[in-house]
């Protein structure tokens, strides 16, 4: 068993084909088989089934796959390290976002991280919340962005916004300051399945009251597409909202409810320089 091995399970895995794991790795399709072929000889154990259809882990290769995923991530932390260490003050770091976190805090991040570290190369990956803890616990990305707080994860907060409940413009309780969950609780509700379906049921939860949902969405532009037409009404974190409101109404939630916002690592000794330095950065610019 080599690297090498393990380098070529996680892209097939990751490319879905023999071939494109080829080209990812710059190796030839009957080398990335033999490459298969041997590690699974050495272990002797299956790792992967094909068919028509793809490619799938065995349930020993979703053991294997996960134990290549650490090393090789060790193995990424060894070189930031010793390059760090030789002053060249390069590295990667994989970042797991949201969208309303993507717009909100990432451009300002990146933009004073990257003035003070031009040489370490930043990779994003946007997904929901439920998507980011899980690339973040199977070590897909170093670090994300996510809702707090997040048991077994070392995390870091960074902000918070406020439920809004949205309206369409015709509705007759529009122009009110707040509004309280009881005050629309019958009409139909469009439920936001984006990333904040947990917060959003917590609400209810907390108020002991159920919604009439009649529509589970998950892109917002359509929800609020769906609220301007009076199909009904819907509840959403401040910061998910374009910065223009047109044909509705946004009205802060009464009594208040707070989504917290933060930055999650599986565990921040475990973490390359680069990261904890990313991570630095944002305490400084979001105490």
């Amino acid at each position: 068993m080599n690297i090498t091995h393990l380098q070529i399970l996680c892209a097939v895995i990751e490319t879905g084909t023999f071939t494109r794991a080829g080209e990812k790795l710059n190796i030839t399709q009957s080398g990335i088989s033999h490459g298969v072929s041997a590690l699974e000889q050495e272990l002797g154990v299956s790792l992967l089934v094909r068919d028509r259809s793809g490619i799938y882990l065995t349930e020993s290769g979703e053991k294997v796959l996960k134990h290549a995923k650490e090393i090789l991530n060790h193995i990424d932390g060894i070189k930031e390290e010793t390059k760090l260490l030789s002053n060249l003050e390069s590295g990667k770091i994989r970042i797991g976002s949201f969208p309303s976190a993507s717009s909100s805090f990432l451009p300002k991040l990146l933009a004073s991280f990257q003035r003070k570290y031009p040489k370490i190369e930043i990779v994003l990956f946007e997904g929901t919340d439920q998507e980011i803890i899980e690339w973040i616990n199977n070590r897909i990305v170093d670090v994300g962005f996510t809702t707090l707080p997040q048991d077994n994860l070392d995390t870091f907060p960074i902000g918070k916004d406020r439920f809004f409940i949205i309206l369409s413009d015709k509705h007759p309780l529009k122009n009110k300051q707040e509004l309280s969950i009881q005050s629309v609780i019958k009409e139909p509700f469009i439920l936001s399945k984006g990333g904040c379906e947990p917060l959003i049921t917590k609400v209810f939860k907390d108020r002991k009251v159920s919604p009439i949902i009649k529509y589970e969405v998950k892109d917002m532009a359509t929800i609020l597409a769906m609220v301007k037409e009076e199909i009904g009404w819907t509840l959403v974190p401040e910061k998910v909202l374009p910065n223009e409101i047109i044909e509705y109404h946004a009205i802060p939630l009464d009594p208040p409810f707070w989504r917290q916002l933060g930055l999650a690592v599986i565990s921040l000794s475990k973490c390359s320089n680069a990261v904890r330095t990313f991570i630095k950065e944002s305490q400084v610019l979001y105490p």
